[in-house]
């Protein structure tokens, strides 16, 4: 299986840097008056925040993200395609409350949705509950009066604008986790240390560490804690771009850095860049392991 790797900014946590993609997104609304005031929920009852497995969203200029929840642990969101990624819960939470209790105003009667920014619609929701789709939402445009057109399944309807609201000027990324996935450092048994320069693995044997051949010695358990520990402390100041076109100006090619953490079951490796700032705080780097 192919894998691809984004390109990110990270804050320096000790020894290590690096990581993920800033998209920047704005929908264009043309404001609009309609004086209803009543409205009447646009879903049943039975569909609530809670009952929502996946979440598909189509940004402009962005291609479809797929957000899962996590089935052995509900609290927790995935993104799984195009890449995998820990999702942030609560974003993902607060937009399904504004979905599923959304009030609808009026029906659009009209063949002809393009007034309402309904033929070529940018922004697309797919929600899914138990398996199977449970709402298609394409959203239109905005009007002055606190309202938004939106096309649920095949009818239209005049809704509050507060998803077109949640929505607006927002990234796939906005979604996401500003940190990476963390490393429990018992399940750590290797850390491989790649320059242009040389290769050096360390070796976890118990609770001591020591460098693979062609060195040898012991290494400072204490170090090692220390590079784990900065691993799982690094945070995502920006994510840059999920498919980076020229990885030299970032320093990510030709031979860049990398760290690779090894588990029983799992492998991490953060490549690492240039500084993404004069202050030599932030770097950009990119990681291998999640696979498209």
């Amino acid at each position: 299986m192919n894998t691809r790797a984004t390109t990110i900014v990270l804050t320096i946590a000790s020894l290590i840097v690096g990581y993920f993609i800033l998209f920047e997104t704005e929908l264009l609304f043309s404001p609009d008056e309609n004086p209803n005031t009543t409205g009447q929920p646009l879903f049943p009852s039975s569909l609530t925040s809670q009952s929502i497995q996946a979440l598909t969203l189509t940004l402009p200029n962005h291609p479809p993200v797929t957000f899962q929840r996590d089935p052995d642990n509900p609290d927790r969101w995935q993104q799984t395609d195009p890449f995998a990624f820990p999702a942030n819960p609560q974003s993902i939470d607060e937009l399904l409350k504004l979905i599923t209790t959304l009030n609808r105003y009026d029906t659009v009667e009209q063949t002809n949705l393009d007034p309402f920014g309904l033929t070529s619609p940018q922004t697309v929701i797919t929600l899914q509950a138990d398996d199977a789709v449970a709402a298609t939402l394409a959203l239109g445009r905005s009007t002055a009066a606190g309202r938004a057109y939106l096309q649920h399944n095949d009818t239209a309807y005049l809704v509050d604008d507060s998803i077109h609201q949640q929505l607006h000027a927002t990234a796939p990324s906005d979604f996401r986790l500003d940190t990476l996935p963390p490393l429990a450092p018992g399940n750590v048994t290797s850390i491989t240390l790649t320059s242009p320069r040389r290769t050096v693995t360390l070796n976890r044997q118990d609770a001591a560490w020591a460098f693979a051949p062609p060195d040898t010695g012991r290494v400072d358990r204490a170090a090692a804690a220390r590079l784990i520990e900065a691993y799982n402390q690094l945070v995502i100041q920006r994510f840059v771009s999920d498919s980076p076109d020229d990885l030299a100006a970032c320093g990510l090619e030709p031979e860049p850095t990398t760290i690779q953490f090894n588990t029983p079951t799992t492998s991490h490796t953060l490549t690492l860049g240039n500084p993404a700032d004069v202050s030599g705080g932030s770097y950009y780097a990119r990681s291998n392991d999640t696979p498209a």
